[in-house]
C-alpha cells in the first residue's frame, strides 16, 4: 500500500469518528451560529434568536464575541466562516476557557482565520491541529477556503 493511499484511508477514518453528529448538541457551543444553527446546541451570536425559528430548542446567547464571555466549558465549538469578522484577543480567551481538556474545535470557514486561532490558543494551552489540509484547488474567488473541517484538539 503507498504511503498516500494509507494516508486517505486515515483521514477517511478521522472524518467518521470526528463529526458534529457524533456529539450530543448540548456539549456544542454554536459560535456565530444565528443564520444557520445547530440543532440543540447553544449559540452564542451578536444576534438574536428569530421568533420565527420554531423548531430550535437549543439555547441561546446574545453576546459580542469581541469581548470576553464567561461561559460553562463544553466539549466541542462550532465556527462557521464567521471568524473572521470577530476575532480578537478576547475571542481568544473565551475560546480557551470556553472548551474543556480533550475538547475540539470545528471551523467551516477561511484557512487562515483558523491557522491564526489556533497560534494564539497555542499560548495558552496545549493544542493539536486535525484535518488540516486548505483546499488544494479552491475556487478563484476563495482561495484561502477550505470545503472541509479544520478541526483542533485541546490537549490540557
Amino acid at each position: 500500500m503507498k504511503k498516500s493511499e494509507l494516508q486517505q484511508i486515515i483521514k477517511e477514518e478521522i472524518q467518521k469518528f470526528l463529526s458534529i453528529q457524533n456529539f450530543n448538541p448540548k456539549d456544542i457551543y454554536d459560535f456565530g451560529g444565528a443564520e444557520n444553527p445547530i440543532p440543540g446546541s447553544t449559540v452564542v451570536d451578536i444576534e438574536d434568536k428569530d421568533e420565527e425559528d420554531e423548531d430550535f430548542k437549543g439555547e441561546w446567547i446574545v453576546a459580542n464575541l469581541e469581548n470576553f464571555i464567561k461561559l460553562p466549558p463544553k466539549k466541542l465549538i462550532h465556527f462557521g466562516d464567521s471568524l473572521n469578522y470577530f476575532y480578537t484577543k478576547n475571542l481568544v480567551k473565551t475560546v480557551h476557557n470556553a472548551l474543556l481538556p480533550g475538547g475540539y474545535i470545528f471551523h467551516s470557514g477561511y484557512y487562515e482565520d483558523i491557522s491564526s486561532l489556533f497560534k494564539d490558543l497555542s499560548k495558552l494551552g496545549k493544542y493539536k491541529a486535525i484535518n488540516w489540509n486548505p483546499n488544494l484547488d479552491p475556487d478563484e474567488d476563495d482561495i484561502n477556503q477550505t470545503h472541509e473541517y479544520q478541526i483542533i484538539k485541546k490537549l490540557i
